[in-house]
């Protein structure tokens, strides 16, 4: 069933009007907007700011991600901060697996089964992704220092820019991060699955030792996929 108009309206679908108005108003004005009781407003506001990459109003645009329970308004306000590179970099950290309720909390009983890399549930997560590279050094030291709720959701980011970037850098920090953690069932499970994005020895050799090794399902499955991706990429 298709939405109605005002259930978009409801959610902050993007409004033309609403947001040409914005076009016209100064970023102190704008930041105020993303605390408007109407959605469309709010989502107008987080596209203008982005657009023009406010550096300045990263903090507003973070406690708006917080709070923001509309769909299409979260988008905007996620697409806002993600546009303002690396700045926006440690607010997003900080709510790494904070907002909403939607993070992996256990080991899904399913394998994922598209070639793709999947993309972060977690919003904090997700938009960090869209800053891509310059992001990895941060997320890299919560690999190290973090508190797990943190750590689960940086693995994610680093797996999704690592695969798309062709970036290697954060390998030996996943390595390391799991010798530290050896005993989390969840944690080893999204390591495994980041693995897929560095088509190297190391990883291959570690994954073809684990599939031998382990005798969780789930996790030699994993292992098994990871496989199959980094021989599609045929890096040996």
């Amino acid at each position: 069933m298709k939405s109605t108009y005002q259930s978009l309206v409801k959610r902050g679908y993007s409004n033309t009007q609403i947001e040409e108005r914005c076009n016209k108003l100064d970023e102190a004005s704008l930041e105020k907007m993303l605390g408007s009781s109407t959605p469309q407003e709010r989502t107008s506001a987080a596209r203008v700011l982005g657009r023009r990459k406010h550096t300045a109003s990263i903090q507003a645009l973070s406690i708006a991600l917080e709070n923001e329970k509309s769909l299409y308004s979260k988008i905007a306000i996620s697409e806002a901060l993600g546009s303002m590179g690396i700045k926006a970099v440690p607010y997003l950290i900080g709510m790494l697996g904070k907002i909403g309720r939607n993070q992996y909390k256990q080991m899904p009983n399913e394998l994922f089964k598209k070639t793709n890399y999947p993309l972060p549930r977690d919003i904090a997560a997700r938009t960090i992704i869209k800053i891509g590279p310059p992001a990895l050094p941060a997320l890299e030291e919560i690999l190290i220092r973090g508190e797990l709720w943190q750590i689960y959701e940086a693995i994610d980011s680093i797996g999704y820019i690592s695969f798309y970037s062709h970036e290697q850098r954060s390998l030996k920090h996943l390595f390391k991060c799991l010798k530290q953690h050896d005993d989390d069932e969840l944690l080893t499970w999204k390591i495994i699955r980041a693995l897929e994005a560095f088509p190297l020895p190391k990883s291959k050799k570690f994954l073809q030792t684990f599939l031998v090794s382990s005798k969780n399902k789930m996790l030699t499955l994993e292992a098994a996929r990871s496989l199959k991706q980094i021989s599609k990429n045929k890096c040996d």
